[in-house]
């Protein structure tokens, strides 16, 4: 027996992070069962530290009589936040932890190159890969002409009215998060060396190549992710926390580590609100789910 309480101890290695983009469906219920690894659609967002959980949910007591003592309890004010240091740097990474508009730093002199019928989200058919070579970055998105709501194929960049983006076809493709990298040019056309984490290109969809990424600071759109953590044990069990909806919830900012001077390691600070979402299973308002998996051969309490 003293080994199988022995297993019930939780100890914590390393914690990892996955996203996607929050349906935003009062209604959607959460599976426990296929969350390590996670079920199709979350990506990888690699490992994060430093992660700090706390409510902000109230529990206020209810009070009648003349003695004013406590019929019920009530929740009240439902919110929780989220705050961990990504360990890695990378588009989806900077998009999570920006407040702002993430954009793509767009090569200067490259054009974009319309795709070819059967290109996947691996695989990118083109007619020409002139311009093109292992290594390189491509955004691939729709030309912008004047579309209103929400922007970029799969996960959406940003939103915007009619009229608020002048005389750039190639402001999607600035702030699409449907980016990878080229393993290789082939005869037709590129193979990635990650899946576009929006999906397959849209029709009509182009590539471009993409240097950098930028985040700003400011703006008024607050792009919604669903998250999920999971935090591997030592003796074989787990744990995840699962927040259907998360909006970032600070500016911009990083923390730096010395490691071996003059040497530190930089990493992004991210920060969110979790937002509440009614489970389909009963209705009740959540804004997050624990889920503890046992040790094989743990006692159960």
């Amino acid at each position: 027996m003293t080994a199988a309480r022995e297993a019930m101890l939780m100890i914590e290695r390393q914690v990892h992070a996955y996203f996607k983009a929050a349906s935003g469906d009062a209604g959607a219920s959460f599976d426990a069962t296929a969350i390590n690894p996670p079920a199709a659609g979350w990506i990888d967002a690699g490992w994060v530290a430093n992660e700090k959980r706390s409510a902000a949910t109230g529990i206020e007591a209810l009070r009648a009589g003349v003695g004013g003592g406590v019929v019920k309890q009530v929740t009240t004010n439902l919110e929780a936040r989220l705050e961990f240091d990504f360990q890695q740097w990378g588009k989806l990474q900077m998009a999570l932890a920006a407040r702002g508009t993430a954009m793509n730093v767009l090569e200067a002199t490259g054009a974009a190159v319309a795709l070819d019928a059967g290109s996947t989200a691996t695989a990118l058919k083109l007619s020409s890969t002139v311009g093109f070579a292992a290594g390189d970055l491509v955004a691939v998105d729709v030309d912008y002409a004047n579309q209103a709501g929400a922007i970029g194929t799969g996960l959406p960049a940003v939103w915007v009215t009619a009229g608020q983006v002048a005389n750039d076809a190639d402001f999607v493709r600035r702030v699409t998060l449907n980016v990878a990298r080229v393993a290789e040019v082939n005869s037709t056309g590129l193979g990635l060396a990650q899946a576009l984490p929006g999906g397959a290109p849209a029709a009509g969809a182009k590539a471009q190549k993409v240097l950098g990424f930028v985040d700003r600071e400011g703006g008024s759109y607050f792009p919604e992710w669903s998250a999920l953590l999971v935090v591997e044990g030592e003796n074989g069990g787990w744990l995840s926390y699962y927040y259907p909806r998360l909006q970032a919830a600070a500016p911009m900012a990083e923390t730096s580590r010395e490691f071996a001077a003059p040497l530190a390691t930089v990493a992004l600070h991210a920060s969110f609100r979790a937002l509440p979402q009614a489970d389909a299973r009963d209705g009740q308002q959540v804004v997050c789910c624990r889920t503890y998996m046992p040790a094989a051969g743990a006692a159960v309490y």
